[in-house]
């Protein structure tokens, strides 16, 4: 019974670290990224998700002066520099507010 007990542990640990490793890139220290395109820009931003595991459809991502904005390159930029249409990457704590339509709060934009 032992082997039992401990073999099944080992494939328990193998699997989770074989979906640890499948959603690295997406999940990181607790937070997530999405990729999106920039529907309208008020004081939140309307987006469509092209890319995210979790959300689908249109958001409103809150942002403030404590959210990172950059350019693809790592340089700072202003909310000012984003655009209708553009595409950007949000890095959030996964957490989705449940309105119509849903909301974010990023933690850091990237302009692609």
């Amino acid at each position: 019974m032992n082997k039992r007990i401990i073999s099944g542990f080992l494939l328990l640990l193998s699997l989770l670290l074989i979906f640890t490793a499948c959603n690295e890139d997406r999940e990181m220290n607790g937070q997530f990224k999405m990729r999106a395109k920039i529907l309208a820009i008020n004081n939140h931003i309307e987006i469509e998700i092209l890319e995210d595991e979790y959300n689908s459809g249109i958001l409103w991502v809150n942002y403030s002066n404590k959210t990172t904005l950059k350019d693809n390159a790592g340089n700072a930029i202003t909310i000012n520099n984003l655009k209708v249409g553009d595409q950007i990457e949000i890095v959030y704590s996964g957490q989705v507010m449940m309105s119509y339509p849903g909301q974010i709060v990023a933690l850091q934009i990237t302009l692609l």
